[in-house]
């Protein structure tokens, strides 16, 4: 194999791995729409129960609750941010190379 077909190889693996990267940055962001939209459907509903309710006891419960999921759907998005920078830096990389 002379030096212009490896060279041709190098070059289709890099775009390659460029492309797969920008997929799964893709696919990663369709995830996190798709939480935070039933997220808010959820948060909606709650909020609605909550001042639909007379019972302050329940009342307080879901929206600790809702709190609860609030912080944990804060940090499901933070790592689904770190995922997708690290795919854009390698995407980034192999255009680089």
């Amino acid at each position: 194999m002379n030096e212009k077909d490896r060279r041709a190889e190098q070059i289709a693996y890099l775009q390659h791995c460029v492309s797969e990267n920008l997929n799964h940055a893709r696919h990663v962001e369709n995830e996190r729409l798709t939480f935070t939209s039933i997220y808010i459907a959820m948060v909606i509903g709650a909020v609605a129960v909550v001042f639909g309710l007379e019972n302050n006891v329940i009342a307080a419960i879901v929206a600790a609750l809702l709190t609860a999921f609030g912080l944990v759907s804060a940090k499901l998005n933070e790592r689904w941010q770190g995922v997708f920078d690290d795919h854009m830096k390698k995407a980034a990389q192999c255009d680089d190379r």
